[in-house]
């Protein structure tokens, strides 16, 4: 991720993007949504999918 971030803030963003994953929105409103880049949600997914 190109941006620095305070502590916990990435976890925070990594769990929004998971409850957006569970409601079946794209990986480029995720990202528009959440600022993480495609491999962060990407690895959330599959880490959903275990």
């Amino acid at each position: 991720m190109s941006k620095k971030m305070h502590k916990g803030e990435h976890e925070k963003l990594l769990k929004k993007a998971r409850t957006l994953l569970e409601r079946n929105m794209g990986i480029t409103e995720i990202m528009e949504a959440t600022g993480l880049g495609q491999q962060d949600i990407m690895k959330e997914q599959q880490k959903m999918r275990k």
